[in-house]
């Protein structure tokens, strides 16, 4: 590495690292940089030995670090020692960048951002525990042409603090000012609601699969993470996922062998080997993309030229599948390409690329189901071209949808999303089987959550208001016959049922009972408040369990005739996360308070 000057920032608590020979001036860092104006302290930074120092008039004192050559480092940065959670920022342009921390020589994969900003922008690397980002992090460059380079990078112990200024521009992500954030906790000055519910038993609405209560994971991607994540794995084998979805947006470059232009299937199979936990579910392995060795153009979509070596590449990855260690039964092709394909004018190019796939993939393995196209959001016109090209010899269809894109966005609004979503869900499902006529074609949400932005943090990823939604969310997706639902993603501080430090949250809570209670068949029931919600199953052994789902800021006095029966558990989430209940505690004078943005899911014999 060669050495360069870096300051650091206090009043945001930034590390602002500048590639120039001299540190600049503190107003001048503001006004070139857009970086929050602060006390300057000088550390030690550098440049990775292949990157370069570039002229750049609109660059820290005139001058950036650079890269031409695809998956190589930029430069190393210390991380302060202050502070117990930081936000990496990264000025830059030209190309996709990933972050990478560094503990006693070892690396850690962090986050990706795959824009490519022609001028200078400001993006978010994430947010993390000060401890997880170690001594140092590394900056790396992704595939594509030309130089990608680096201006300042920025560690914000502020989590709502964002750059701005005149050439920051206010950043590709987070916000720029902090704005009042919707309540997690219900109003305590409002008196409580009453509701009362009534529950047909021997009325079925429709059937919960073990799938809707699915999960998305990319630690088992990584040979060695899981190794030595207990936690992890932990809340896996209680959790017994029936479904699990492998993403990672690098995937296709930690599964490959650049060299040999294949599969390491040795690293896969090890890497496999190790995910703890995921024994008795079924896997759905997703390719996001192709690997960096093959060539992309200008405007993202893969070279011609290159288009049957991947189609030959995600057929031998079905041959593998078929011996793989893990009962992987799903294939899903690429993953949220439609927006730039559209852009560039190639959709239809694009279908005809999923259906070789698809082709060759069930050719080499007939006994996995392959599919995607892992929609970005099921736009009917991506819908329709899709099904047109490959609707009879798809397995699956599959899509992604969030919310809200913005933390500052009304609960009521994330709320009603709910019904956007199923109302999508229906539709596509709808298509699918019309397009597929007699053939079995299973129809996944593959991602959801309610952001669909992964920073700044959203709060309701966590909590019992994020509980609420997911819950309603599961509840209509089943409705409208969807096969299997994966949340984003299992494990971070960001999206996690678990957070990084393997805590698990409150949402974590609600999938470990939704996946042991809440599969079966839903039977018919209703609530007189629009507010309180129940969701009521008969499960396989005939058990019975009510969720009391209350999306008001005050508590819901519920009345149910189900009640005269004995409860056998029941649980409580609301704010404080949850929290067992004994049957006199769930129960008071044949009432049920669910509190505001809470859950109450009682347990009932057969």
């Amino acid at each position: 590495m060669t050495g360069f000057r870096s300051v650091v920032i206090a009043g945001a608590l930034g590390v602002v690292l500048l590639s120039g020979p001299s540190l600049a001036a503190a107003e001048d860092v503001k006004g070139d940089v857009g970086a929050p104006a602060g006390i300057l302290i000088e550390a030690e930074s550098g440049r990775a030995s292949d990157s370069k120092v570039v002229a750049d008039s609109e660059g820290s004192a005139g001058q950036a670090v650079a890269n031409g050559r695809a998956w190589q480092p930029l430069c190393a940065v210390e991380v302060p020692k202050e502070g117990a959670e930081l936000t990496v920022w990264v000025r830059h342009k030209g190309g996709p960048i990933q972050l990478k921390s560094t503990d006693g020589g070892k690396q850690t994969d962090r986050q990706w951002v795959w824009a490519k900003p022609e001028k200078w922008s400001w993006s978010s690397l994430g947010r993390y525990l000060r401890k997880d980002l170690g001594e140092s992090v590394l900056l790396m460059r992704g595939e594509g042409e030309g130089d990608v380079v680096v201006d300042c990078v920025v560690f914000a112990s502020d989590a709502f603090a964002a750059p701005g200024g005149a050439a920051g521009g206010g950043g590709t992500t987070g916000v720029e000012v902090a704005k009042e954030l919707p309540p997690e906790r219900p109003d305590p000055a409002k008196p409580a609601g009453v509701a009362k519910i009534d529950v047909k038993w021997a009325e079925v609405a429709f059937k919960v699969p073990a799938e809707i209560w699915g999960i998305n994971d990319y630690e088992s991607v990584h040979k060695g993470v899981r190794a030595a994540d207990k936690g992890l794995a932990a809340y896996l084998t209680a959790l017994q996922p029936a479904l699990v979805r492998l993403h990672e947006g690098g995937l296709t470059d930690e599964w490959t062998n650049g060299a040999n232009r294949d599969w390491d299937v040795v690293k896969i199979r090890a890497a496999l080997g190790e995910s703890e936990g995921l024994a008795g579910a079924s896997l759905m392995v997703n390719v996001p993309r192709w690997p960096g060795w093959m060539k992309a153009q200008a405007d993202g979509t893969l070279a011609a030229e290159d288009e049957e070596e991947l189609v030959q590449l995600i057929a031998r990855l079905a041959t593998f599948l078929k011996d793989s260690g893990r009962n992987v039964t799903r294939l899903e092709v690429l993953n949220e390409m439609d927006g730039t394909y559209e852009k560039a004018g190639k959709l239809d190019a694009l279908w005809r690329l999923h259906r070789r796939m698809i082709v060759a993939a069930k050719r080499a393995n007939p006994a996995l189901k392959v599919g995607g196209p892992a929609f970005t959001w099921p736009k009917p016109l991506w819908v329709d071209g899709f099904l047109a090209e490959c609707g009879d010899v798809t397995d699956f269809v599959s899509w992604h949808s969030y919310a809200v894109g913005d933390i500052n966005e009304t609960n009521e609004r994330v709320f009603a999303q709910r019904e956007q979503i199923q109302s999508q869900n229906d539709a596509t499902a709808k298509a699918v089987k019309a397009a597929a006529k007699d053939r079995p074609v299973e129809v996944f949400l593959t991602e959801y959550n309610v952001k669909w932005t992964w920073d700044p943090f959203e709060r309701r990823h966590a909590n019992s208001v994020g509980a609420v939604f997911q819950a309603g969310l599961l509840k209509r997706a089943a409705s409208v016959g969807l096969n299997g639902v994966l949340v984003w993603h299992l494990k971070g501080h960001a999206y996690g049922l678990i957070d990084a430090d393997d805590k698990v949250r409150t949402t974590g809570q609600l999938y470990l009972l939704g996946r042991k209670y809440l599969v079966g068949e839903t039977v018919v029931a209703t609530s007189d408040n629009a507010d309180v919600e129940p969701w009521a199953v008969r499960m396989a052994d005939g058990r019975r369990a009510v969720l009391l789902t209350n999306k008001s800021d005050h508590t819901a006095d519920v009345t149910l005739p189900v009640l005269g029966a004995t409860v056998e558990a029941a649980f409580r989430l609301d704010a404080d996360g949850m929290a067992p209940l004994t049957p006199a505690e769930a129960v008071h004078d044949g009432r049920v308070e669910v509190p505001g943005f809470g859950l109450v899911l009682l347990v009932l014999p057969k």
